[in-house]
């Protein structure tokens, strides 16, 4: 389930991107997702993964809280890191079931 939402998030902050809007989604991401074959949009059997992203997650930025600049940058490693590693178990998952 983690890995799905992951997923739903990834789709919706491409759509973000496509559309204009804000986004956590960067080219770099973009990249890297497209390099394990990413599919942006989920076909009718899977249609409940990119609908729209669970109901607890962000919109399409980041909160408007203000914090100072290294807590912010702090959170961005942590963020980036942790996306990485979603990514890895995206693609373990692809190796054992295609």
């Amino acid at each position: 389930p983690q890995l799905a939402a992951w997923v739903r998030t990834q789709r919706y902050q491409y759509k973000c991107i496509q559309t204009g809007k804000k986004s956590r989604m960067t080219i770099d991401r973009i990249r890297k997702l497209e390099n394990i074959g990413f599919v942006w949009a989920a076909d009718m059997r899977h249609l409940q993964e990119c609908v729209a992203p669970a109901k607890d997650s962000k919109k399409c930025g980041d909160s408007d809280k203000k914090e100072d600049t290294s807590n912010i940058q702090n959170d961005a490693r942590i963020k980036e890191v942790m996306w990485e590693q979603k990514l890895e178990e995206l693609k373990n998952y692809k190796a054992m079931h295609g």
